[in-house]
């Protein structure tokens, strides 16, 4: 069970436009290299954002089909398999 200060922190930070402004930034930085992978956790400490964020703000774009997890990899940093994700192609540029 969520606790109700964590429901109240996530409406709150949506509303801000904070989550919005990660989203775009994270899908662009994926763009500029649409063959790179990257973990959760490179996507936290490029951004310097908690882990908690970048999380959210992946699970956002995979439902909006934006990015697509990739091949399962070995994180040195956490010394364990990750999905990383990349940009999802564009259907405008795949023609």
């Amino acid at each position: 069970m969520i606790a109700s200060t964590s429901v109240d922190s996530l409406i709150a930070h949506k509303e801000s436009g904070k989550a919005a402004g990660q989203r775009l930034a994270i899908l662009k930085h994926l763009r500029e290299d649409p063959a790179r992978a990257m973990s959760r956790n490179e996507i936290a400490r490029f951004f310097d954002l908690p882990i908690q964020s970048v999380c959210g703000r992946i699970g956002e774009l995979k439902e909006q089909g934006l990015v697509i997890e990739d091949a399962p990899k070995f994180d040195p940093g956490t010394e364990r398999m990750v999905k990383p994700v990349r940009a999802a192609l564009d259907p405008v540029t795949t023609h």
